[in-house]
């Protein structure tokens, strides 16, 4: 995965922002809102225990329901090839 191919449908990938143990997250663009996004999507072998993708869900749910200035905006839940990701505001600058 990475940048050009499209997830849902909808999201076209531009450039890998960073990895960790759970996912990936990749700038992206959104061409149904036509606004730049962030993708964090769980890695693929992960993806595969059940109960890890669902708490990886039900986690995004939960910071999706949050709204504070410091706190990026959770857009929506999306799945892809099986495996869960969410869209969210890409924020600029430096990663901490």
């Amino acid at each position: 995965m990475g940048p050009g191919d499209v997830l849902a449908g909808r999201f076209e990938l531009r450039r890998r922002i960073g990895a960790g143990g759970l996912a990936e997250v990749f700038a992206a663009h959104d061409r149904v809102s036509r606004t730049d996004v962030a993708i964090k999507i769980l890695h693929a072998h992960l993806a595969e225990d059940r109960d890890l993708a669902e708490r990886f869900r039900r986690e995004m749910a939960v910071t999706r329901a949050l709204d504070h200035p410091g706190i990026v905006r959770v857009f929506d839940l999306h799945e892809h090839e099986g495996r869960p990701f969410f869209s969210m505001e890409l924020m600029q600058g430096r990663t901490l």
